[in-house]
């Protein structure tokens, strides 16, 4: 039966269901990115708010591995339809990695724009960037530069 929920209890192996370890339901996940999940965010949707703050964790393991890795960060860059586009998903990002020299400048996050943009503090020690990209004109040079050396 589908109820619309995001989470899930897992159903062991003798097709019970244990209540002490949960799971995401996927099927459900990905219709919720297919809707308003903005809208719902900010309505308090509990499934959509813990779609993004899913999203945003993931992103910061990525962060923490490289910092740790890099020894240290000289920026972060956003790109991409939601990197360019998702003003929420940048702030969600960015939060608590203050440790990391990563401060947003909130204003200028949501400020938005075109091209290139900075929407880290002045005194932020990490840049983060937004940076526009077209996918569409890259893939048409790569098949160009394809045909072309043949």
């Amino acid at each position: 039966m589908d109820d619309g929920c995001f989470c899930k209890p897992f159903i062991n192996t003798n097709g019970k269901i244990d209540n002490s370890k949960w799971g995401i339901d996927f099927n459900n996940f990905l219709r919720l990115i297919k809707s308003d999940i903005l809208k719902l965010y900010f309505e308090g949707n509990p499934e959509a708010v813990l779609a993004y703050e899913l999203y945003a964790y993931r992103i910061k393991k990525y962060i923490g591995s490289y910092a740790a890795i890099l020894n240290g960060l000289d920026a972060i860059i956003f790109t991409a339809g939601v990197g360019e586009n998702d003003t929420l998903s940048r702030k969600l990002t960015s939060m608590n990695l203050e440790y990391l020299g990563i401060h947003l400048d909130e204003a200028k996050n949501e400020a938005g724009g075109k091209g290139l943009l900075e929407i880290n503090t002045s005194d932020s020690p990490v840049k983060i960037l937004v940076i526009p990209t077209n996918e569409e004109l890259e893939i048409a040079n790569q098949c160009f530069e394809l045909l072309e050396n043949r």
